[in-house]
Order: C-alpha cells, then structure tokens, then sequence
C-alpha cells in the first residue's frame, strides 16, 4: 500500500522527504511486527539485540563495550540491558582474569534455546522481501548504506562546530543553549558514558608514563557518574605531585578536553603569584 494512503497524506514538500517519511513508517511498522513475536518470550528488542550478538560470538566472551559497539540502537544502556538478562539467567557475566576491571559476557544455555525458540518466527519476517526480486533488495541495501555514508562524511567535514546545521538535532539544541548560558557545550553533545567508561585510555593518549595515576583519576570519575558517591560531594580532589614536565598540567588539560568540551574549560590558578600575603586579596 502507498504512503500516501498509510497515512491520509496526498502531498509532500518534496520527493525527498516523502522518501524521509516513508523509512520512518516502515521502520516503525517492522519493529511493531518484532515487537508483537517478542513480546510472548518476555525480552525487548535490545535484549534480543545482544542475545543474537552473544549467540554470534560461539561462547566467547566479549566486554559491554563491544557488545555497545555492535548495538543497533546506538543510544542503548548496555548494562542495564546485561543485568536483566543476567537476572532471567540467560546470559552470564564474569570477571576478566586479564583486566578485573572488565566485565565479559556470555550466552547461558537457557538463552540459546530461547533464540532457537524465537527463529522460526523471526525468520518469517524475511517474508517482507518476498515481494521484491534480488535485485531491488540489492538496491534498496546499497541507497540505505549510501544516504548514511553521505551523513557521516558530511558529520566529519564539519566537525564539532559546523557553520550550517541542516536539521535540529542534539547538537543544534546544545548550540542554541550554549549560546543563551554562555557554557561552551562542545564534546559533552557526544556520548558522555563512552567518553566517561574510555577516560582512562583517552587520559592515556596524551600523559605518557602515568597509568596508574591516570586510571585512578578515570576510575574516580565513573564512579561519580554511576551515582555511586554522596551527590554534595565533588566529582574528584586529585593532587598530583612531581617535577616539571611529568604530566601534570597535561592531566588537567586532558580532563577538560575529554569531558568538559575543550580545555578553554579549565580555570588555572598559579600559586607562585600568591607568595604575599596581600595578593590573595586577588582572588575573586
């Protein structure tokens, strides 16, 4: 059936964006059609997400942020969605014996009878390219990968600060509140749990030789962001101590580049100007 007659609309700005419509419609009419399999079994479309990334792995395990990587849903808590498939025991999560720091995950027998459950049905839904010949399906892949491909490499060539945004997206609204609060928001519009869960390596990049400090400034940071420390306390109090050219300035920039949106961000006092007395007085 016809967009047109889908949705009781006769007319359109342009081909353009009748096109934009109809992916938004057929998006949402496959994923009801998923939604009404999975919804007897008990298990979200995300769940079922990372069950068939599990699945794929053959019992290997694989971290939360490879699992993340591989998501459909980009915007997806990865975590979370671990932690209820742990509680149903359809997965199971241990600890690295390389990194304990690193969770691994892998498919419980339970969750691999349930998928086995679940694909006779889902591979019902293949039935949609029915109606099209091998060539049209080929072709609608290629004009899929094709208009994302151009959106990214249209996303790269601006950059974090483009002169013309062509649609309202998160980083026209931040702009617009950047502007009105005069906070630069810059690389907080970018996934912030990636950022905060890679700090460490990030961190890493530009302070050589500092790892162990470093991981421990990271490790501080996420807890503050999971919400695990008292709210009214600060997110961290690091001193760092050593000779000149050690890193430890470098940290500091590092930290405002990588969560605060730039290291225009960071307030620098130097102490060797506050030697008196009287020139405390200063400090406003």
């Amino acid at each position: 059936m016809r967009l047109e007659e889908e949705i009781l609309q006769d007319r359109f700005q342009s081909e353009c964006h009748r096109a934009i419509l109809n992916i938004f419609y057929t998006y949402h009419w496959l994923v009801e059609r998923l939604r009404t399999i999975l919804k007897p079994f008990g298990i979200t479309m995300q769940q079922y997400n990372i069950l068939r990334i599990l699945r794929g792995q053959q019992r290997q395990p694989i971290g939360i942020q490879e699992i993340q990587q591989r998501m459909l849903d980009k915007s997806s808590d990865v975590s979370r969605l671990v932690d209820r498939l742990v509680r149903r025991k359809l997965v199971s999560r241990t600890e690295s014996q390389a990194d304990r720091r690193r969770k691994e995950v892998v498919i419980t027998e339970q969750g691999l009878q349930l998928l086995e459950r679940l694909d006779p049905q889902i591979q019902a839904m293949d039935q949609v390219c029915q109606t099209l010949s091998d060539r049209e399906v080929q072709l609608l892949n290629e004009l899929l990968d094709k208009l994302r491909s151009l959106q990214q490499e249209l996303s790269e060539l601006q950059g974090e600060r483009p002169l013309i945004l062509p649609t309202v997206d998160n980083q026209a609204i931040s702009s617009v509140i950047a502007d009105w609060t005069g906070i630069p928001v810059g690389r907080m519009v970018k996934n912030e749990i990636e950022a905060v869960l890679n700090l460490g390596d990030k961190l890493n990049e530009r302070v050589i030789g500092q790892r162990h400090a470093l991981d421990m400034i990271a490790r501080r940071v996420q807890t503050s962001r999971a919400r695990l420390d008292n709210p009214g306390k600060p997110i961290g109090v690091f001193m760092l101590v050593g000779p000149s050219g050690v890193g430890k300035t470098e940290t500091g920039l590092a930290l405002a580049e990588a969560l605060y949106g730039g290291e225009e961000n960071i307030i620098t006092i130097n102490m060797s100007e506050y030697q008196e007395a009287h020139t405390v007085s200063t400090l406003k």
